[in-house]
């Protein structure tokens, strides 16, 4: 009899210890992030909160995708303070890893590794890729520490990342969710002189709203509303534009990724919001513009296109 009990505490427990750790999956359904992105070299008290949302399917080279959209609040309550929505890019979950293709970050199609899920303890190795300009940037990482957190009555595991040097970064992933510098900015501690806090995160079934914030160089708590009933886009168009060279120092070549992506006007700004190009176009898919004259930097290029829609494109001239 003893020994039956003994078999049948093994089993219990065996179970738990197989349920408390069951994978969490990245959503399949609409599900959105907010991210609070405060600067270094603003005024103090400025900020950007970006939206992604995940809302629809689309294929590339056979492979089935989640597309994922950003609408930007720019310097909220300043004289610069702009919202724009743009198709951000394709998500996907492949073996517990996350993978993206975003032709608006990085120039290119090529898929790109966000998060790698399948760790299992402490010490193991994990290489990602940033999401920026040019050859895709691997990222060596390591499992500092495992623990879980509760969000919508499920437990979430959670990895603290360290560097390849074993330093923790202040980051940490969860499962289902992604990292608490926000979905598409795992790993940006290293090219950024910005810092970047999920707000909030929410799916049609759950909403998490983390208090457990970092804010680098925010010198208070934006007040950022974490209701998104108004936040899923409903007809921003699937097109992008690569830019080349990017950085640029004299021409900078623009090209559609269809033919539908066609070009009506372009207008640049600087990272203040302030307008220093105006241009009309001839609906082309491709086009070159100067700029030489413009001071070393980061501009945005904000393209009328087809369909009264709007493409929205970072590039750096130096």
């Amino acid at each position: 009899m003893k020994a039956f009990l003994l078999a049948l505490l093994v089993v219990l427990c065996t179970g738990y210890q197989t349920s408390a750790q069951q994978y969490v999956a990245f959503p399949d359904e609409t599900a959105s992030w907010k991210v609070i992105r405060c600067f270094y070299f603003f005024p103090a008290g400025w900020y950007d909160v970006h939206t992604f949302t995940m809302s629809g399917d689309t294929t590339t080279n056979g492979i089935s995708y989640k597309k994922i959209y950003e609408t930007v609040h720019h310097l909220p309550g300043t004289q610069y303070d702009t919202i724009y929505t743009h198709y951000f890019g394709a998500l996907r979950e492949e073996g517990k890893k996350i993978m993206m293709i975003s032709e608006w970050a990085t120039g290119d199609s090529a898929e790109r590794i966000l998060y790698d899920f399948s760790v299992q303890q402490t010490g193991d190795w994990i290489y990602t890729n940033l999401l920026t300009y040019g050859e895709p940037v691997t990222v060596k990482s390591r499992v500092g520490e495992i623990d879980s957190i509760e969000i919508g009555g499920i437990f979430h595991r959670r990895i603290h990342i360290d560097n390849a040097e074993g330093y923790a970064t202040g980051e940490s992933w969860v499962e289902g969710l992604g990292s608490v510098f926000g979905l598409i900015y795992s790993g940006f501690y290293l090219v950024t002189d910005n810092s970047y806090d999920l707000r909030c995160f929410s799916t049609e079934s759950v909403t998490f709203i983390n208090n457990d914030l970092n804010l680098g160089f925010c010198i208070s708590v934006p007040d950022v509303n974490c209701d998104f009933s108004t936040t899923v886009p409903g007809n921003v168009p699937e097109l992008s534009f690569s830019a080349f060279p990017n950085p640029a120092t004299g021409q900078l070549i623009l090209t559609g990724n269809n033919p539908a992506a066609q070009i009506h006007s372009l207008k640049m700004y600087s990272i203040t919001g302030q307008q220093v190009l105006d241009m009309i176009a001839a609906d082309e898919m491709t086009m070159q513009i100067d700029v030489s004259s413009f001071p070393h930097g980061m501009y945005f290029l904000n393209l009328a296109i087809g369909g009264g829609h709007q493409s929205i494109m970072p590039i750096v001239l130096q």
